[in-house]
């Protein structure tokens, strides 16, 4: 993952979980069965990684981008109750 690096007003603009959504979420190989590369479009990357969840996409920064669009993704509501408890086990393992 990597961070785009522009300056965030603090708190101004920030999505639900109180952090920018400017990094690159990582889809593992694995998943890419039909592409060489994945695609640029985060929406497409977070979907085909919540279409695996949680065998995929458990670490802090996919559940946060997850937990932020998950009213866009097309997953079962099962899944989207999962990626609630995931964002807010995150939440509260925060010093």
């Amino acid at each position: 993952m990597r961070r785009a690096g522009r300056a965030v007003d603090a708190g101004a603009g920030l999505p639900e979980t109180g952090y920018p959504s400017d990094v690159e979420v990582r889809v593992p190989r694995e998943l890419l069965w039909d592409y060489r590369e994945p695609p640029k479009d985060a929406l497409w990357r977070l979907q085909r990684i919540a279409e695996w969840f949680p065998a995929y996409g458990r670490d802090r920064e996919t559940v946060r981008q997850l937990f932020e669009r998950r009213a866009e993704l097309r997953i079962p509501e099962e899944t989207r109750a999962l990626i609630e408890l995931y964002e807010e086990a995150w939440r509260e393992r925060r010093p």
